[in-house]
């Protein structure tokens, strides 16, 4: 996925992580499983993250940084 999108870049373009994400996953897991059908299971693959509770510490983490003064960015 990191190569792709920055192919994207070096061309002048873009596209949403999650197209390239489920494009990337559509490709291997029909690469790995082809005979599975596997259409819609990069799809799937990205919609469970949605799910993911957050990780116990990342609240006072986040808290924390935020008493220091740090603008924080979070990537997922």
């Amino acid at each position: 996925m990191l190569r792709d999108g920055i192919a994207l870049a070096a061309a002048g373009t873009t596209a949403p992580f999650a197209r390239i994400a489920a494009e990337s996953l559509r490709d291997l897991l029909d690469a790995h499983l082809p005979s599975r059908g596997m259409e819609n299971a990069g799809q799937h693959v990205l919609d469970s993250f949605a799910g993911l509770p957050v990780h116990p510490d990342v609240s006072a983490g986040l808290e924390a940084l935020a008493e220091l003064g740090l603008r924080v960015v979070t990537l997922s």
